[in-house]
């Protein structure tokens, strides 16, 4: 939730491109590999030099953090405890 909490916000994401992170963050976000320190550092640059390319990502990341809502979490998590007692 801090990634979606992050980009309602609207703050620009840096993350890491493997996992839930990447998941979460999709379009909404830069993805990285966790492993190269050049490429989080070359995407936190980008975004501090380029105005129009953080002006992008913020919208981006708004956009992307509107498609979790507590409804839909909760239309899914009782759609899997359904599931779950069906079994």
């Amino acid at each position: 939730m801090p990634i979606v909490e992050a980009m309602s916000n609207g703050c620009p994401i840096v993350t890491s491109n493997r996992s839930a992170n990447a998941e979460v963050g999709g379009e909404g976000a830069i993805l990285v590999n966790p492993e190269n320190p050049d490429e989080s550092r070359e995407a936190i640059e980008r975004l501090i030099e380029d105005q129009s390319f953080r002006n992008r990502m913020i919208e981006a990341g708004r956009r992307r953090a509107s498609l979790f809502t507590w409804e839909r979490y909760f239309d899914r998590l009782v759609d899997i405890y359904d599931r779950l007692l069906e079994d």
